[in-house]
């Protein structure tokens, strides 16, 4: 697989796809907030830094193949997040979040796609993660999955008409959260940031001439952001 980890074997595990260089160059800058955070919350650290020889359309189905992961090990909650995320020193534990409401996964609320998002997911040990999870997994072969970031399956099967697929989409949002706008901000924006935000999100821009060049200038102004914060 190409899995680098701490110790596999802790309760909590923060998931991280570091394949390519591109998110390499993001994990540099990222990675310090992600040890403050596994660190601050008792988490391990699972980053998945090699090709792990699977048919995937995007590197980030690889999410869903580390929470599998992570869970086979024996956590008993995991969380994954993209490279390009900066987790706040404000960031609360979602892991906490879900033993409180006795749900199974957190997905987090991006206003920008107006919905939720895989960009930060958490998810605990139940049959049902497994069972929602594997069939994720299952799709990355499908035209569906070749045509598509993990995110847009997982909207498939939370929000498919009844009758597509195995599983009602209602079930699986029984014990389905979704965590507040906070927890996944887009910068940078033009509206500022919230003091009270807990991740801010630095996607790949659009209709620019080096997007990766630009990306990175984003993320280190988000991590500026980020710093000015943790003084207030």
């Amino acid at each position: 697989m190409g899995l680098r980890a701490r110790d596999p074997r802790s309760a909590k595990v923060l998931v991280t796809v570091v394949t390519g260089r591109h998110y390499q160059d993001l994990h540099e800058i990222t990675n310090p907030w992600f040890d403050r955070f596994a660190d601050r919350h008792g988490y391990e650290r699972l980053i998945i830094d090699q090709d792990c020889g699977e048919q995937v359309a995007a590197d980030n189905w690889l999410k869903v193949r580390g929470l599998l992961d992570a869970l086979d090990t024996g956590a008993d909650y995991a969380l994954v997040t993209d490279v390009d995320m900066i987790l706040t020193d404000a960031c609360p534990d979602p892991a906490t979040l879900l033993e409180q409401a006795g749900a199974w996964q957190a997905l987090a609320y991006e206003a920008a796609q107006h919905g939720f998002t895989t960009s930060l997911w958490a998810v605990a040990s139940t049959s049902r993660t497994r069972q929602f999870l594997e069939m994720l997994w299952c799709d990355r072969g499908t035209r569906y999955g070749q045509c598509g970031y993990e995110g847009a399956a997982a909207r498939r099967l939370l929000n498919d008409p009844p009758g597509y697929l195995d599983v009602h989409p209602a079930e699986w949002w029984h014990g389905t959260m979704v965590l507040p706008g906070r927890w996944c901000h887009r910068v940078p924006d033009p509206a500022g940031v919230p003091s009270d935000a807990y991740a801010l999100h630095v996607p790949y821009p659009r209709g620019v001439n080096d997007g990766d060049a630009q990306r990175l200038a984003d993320l280190r102004h988000a991590c500026d952001l980020a710093s000015w914060a943790r003084r207030q």
